[in-house]
């Protein structure tokens, strides 16, 4: 608060949210925000929360939740350009983003428990792409990686820059070898996404996420009757697609059938006979990214 300034009363109102304004020493509004007092008396913001320039332009805005930031948090210049945003998304991660003043984007990055992941990109004030950089669990990576894994098992983390873990997996699929994709891997359209050999004739299984449109390449694969499953505030289901391929064959997986807003496809590949191998049967697993 500034010199002047009124301190705002809060009643609580058997806990729930209520309007509240300051105002600068001239009258005109500073800030505008919603909060609570909880049965044991803790002030809690709680709805949303502006502040105002003395010119009356928006300067900052975010939404509260019992006392947490919760969904876009923005921040313009007195001129009223967007400045910066940190969008915080259902599924526990943020997205940073950085603007120029003719509003095109700056600078984009994502993050999880305060370290980087995924692909971070710079742009100039025409828009054109002058850096691309990827990183894993806050730390430099040359590409979003994609890792042949051994024994599958519940409880598995699904991918490698996120801490989802596998809760039900069919119990034919236990125990096999797999694909662990990166998640950010959605914010691409490559075709090929990924492309594999075998060592020995297999059937490769899709595990594709029911909340994505289902992309064309996966049309002459075989829809089976299993499923996978994952945590998350809700379970999110995958569908499983099935089709064999021999070891003269490169298989070549597409994008995930839309960009962003559901989970990445995983892969389980199965030979046809069980053959003991020391080695991987998995073999010249290279992900695309762009």
């Amino acid at each position: 608060l500034q010199e002047g300034d009124a301190v705002p009363t809060i009643s609580n109102e058997n806990g729930r949210s209520r309007a509240e304004k300051e105002k600068y020493p001239n009258g005109k509004l500073h800030i505008t925000s919603s909060a609570k007092v909880t049965g044991d008396g803790t002030y809690l913001l709680d709805g949303r929360q502006t502040v105002h320039y003395p010119n009356g332009k928006t300067q900052y805005e975010a939404t509260y939740q019992n006392g947490k930031k919760s969904g876009a948090e923005k921040y313009w210049s007195q001129s009223g350009g967007l400045l910066w945003q940190w969008d915080r998304r259902n599924d526990g991660t943020n997205v940073w983003t950085q603007f120029w003043p003719n509003g095109k984007k700056k600078s984009e990055s994502f993050w999880n428990e305060s370290r980087c992941f995924g692909k971070a990109t710079l742009w100039n004030v025409q828009g054109k792409v002058i850096s691309e950089q990827s990183f894993l669990n806050g730390n430099f990576s040359s590409s979003l990686p994609w890792v042949v894994r051994k024994n599958l098992q519940v409880g598995d983390h699904m991918y490698t820059d996120r801490n989802y873990q596998f809760t039900s997996i069919p119990k034919n699929f236990i125990g096999q070898e797999w694909i662990q994709a990166s998640n950010d891997s959605t914010d691409s359209d490559a075709d090929p996404l990924a492309t594999f050999t075998v060592r020995v004739e297999s059937d490769v299984y899709v595990a594709h996420c029911d909340d994505a449109k289902l992309p064309a390449w996966l049309a002459d694969w075989k829809k089976t009757d299993e499923k996978i499953q994952r945590e998350g505030k809700t379970l999110v289901s995958f569908s499983i697609f099935q089709k064999r391929f021999q070891t003269t064959d490169l298989i070549q997986l597409g994008w995930n059938g839309q960009v962003g807003g559901a989970d990445q496809y995983i892969v389980i590949a199965k030979p046809v006979i069980l053959i003991p191998l020391a080695e991987n049967f998995i073999q010249e697993l290279k992900a695309v990214i762009k």
